[in-house]
């Protein structure tokens, strides 16, 4: 509500600073409401681009009343403007009313919107095999024990000794480290990287930086080692915003489209989805553990939801970040079984379900 409370208010400079952190979470909900609307990516595209235009333009106006009214008033903009996509611009007044449903999912993510971990350790429990009765502080001592084993070469002895602030046995240990799930947990956590992140790896800048951090590389005078600040931004914009090809050249108009899609091919190449997967299947084959946990699809469906729902990717940049990996450790994912996986919305459907049993019990 503070972010809202700085967007409406007389500040002209700190309401542009709050519409930046509102618009990351108005973007992903709207690619989503939309689709049903708008098939084509590049019209929901230019329909959100006209409703955050719209959402400025009205912000004094917007009378704060809850969590709820808020994101009925955008998803109510952004239905209207995607109607005048539809109907070649046809200057729609602005409709109140929502449907039953629209008011369902909108109520709906106001209240997930602030229980998103829990969402995601649903994910995890579903796809990766964690236990609803492990307590995440016991999940992570298991996930640091494999990676130090896995990962940095550490010596089951060793590893004892790091963890040893609670008792643990060496017989426990060998569980946890033939344990399936661990293993999952283990590669789901080196293979999944969000938005920021892979720009930050891309861009070879300082890790852990802030949204703000990335908003002012933007506009400072200078670039990344190795890149001009052109090819900079378009990496920024793709790889931490997610935009389309098509996006990227109406917004970088002066760059020529081959020199756009030579960039982006690089970007392909310097990815480290690949590389990471090589390196579990080496350690897992010098271990000799078997390979059963990873090409297990759940490891695969997990990533691809991380991918769609907590970074907002399109299906192809989906695809991008997860065949690499799945190839390279024997998952056989294809472009029609992502489509039908999202498409459907078959996981989202099978997350729903296992909720409604989680939650039962």
């Amino acid at each position: 509500m503070r972010q809202l409370e700085r967007f409406t208010g007389p500040d002209t400079e700190a309401a542009k600073d709050a519409f930046t952190h509102l618009s990351s979470e108005i973007i992903p909900v709207l690619r989503r409401s939309l689709g049903a609307i708008l098939p084509r990516e590049s019209d929901r595209e230019d329909s959100i681009a006209s409703t955050l235009v719209k959402l400025w333009e009205k912000r004094t106006s917007f009378e704060i009343r809850g969590d709820k009214a808020w994101w009925s008033y955008v998803c109510t903009i952004g239905r209207n403007c995607a109607l005048s996509v539809l109907h070649d611009g046809g200057g729609m007044e602005l409709d109140e009313d929502l449907t039953v449903a629209d008011s369902t999912a909108i109520q709906t993510f106001a209240t997930y919107r602030y229980e998103r971990e829990r969402l995601y350790r649903l994910a995890d429990e579903l796809w990766l095999g964690i236990s609803p009765e492990l307590e995440e502080r016991e999940r992570h001592r298991r996930l640091l024990a494999a990676q130090l084993f896995y990962l940095h070469d550490q010596s089951v002895n060793e590893i004892v000794s790091i963890l040893g602030t609670e008792p643990l046995s060496r017989a426990t240990l060998d569980d946890w480290l033939s344990d399936e799930p661990t293993l999952r947990d283990l590669s789901f956590n080196e293979l999944y990287l969000e938005n920021e992140a892979l720009a930050e790896h891309l861009l070879e800048i300082e890790s852990d930086m802030t949204l703000e951090d990335l908003d002012r590389l933007a506009c400072s005078s200078q670039p990344p080692n190795g890149w001009t600040w052109p090819e900079a931004k378009v990496v920024l914009v793709r790889y931490r915003n997610g935009l389309i090809t098509d996006k990227i050249l109406q917004l970088f108009p002066e760059m020529p489209p081959a020199e756009v899609e030579a960039l982006l091919q690089r970007c392909l190449e310097l990815l480290p989805f690949a590389e990471r997967a090589r390196c579990i299947r080496q350690t897992l084959k010098s271990k000799r553990v078997g390979t059963e946990a990873v090409v297990d699809s759940g490891l695969w469906k997990r990533l691809v939801f991380g991918y769609y729902a907590a970074c907002d990717l399109p299906q192809k940049q989906i695809f991008e970040r997860t065949e690499p990996p799945a190839s390279v450790l024997g998952y056989h994912l294809t472009e029609p079984m992502l489509n039908a996986w999202l498409s459907s919305g078959r996981l989202c459907k099978q997350l729903a379900k296992y909720s409604e049993v989680a939650h039962a019990n």
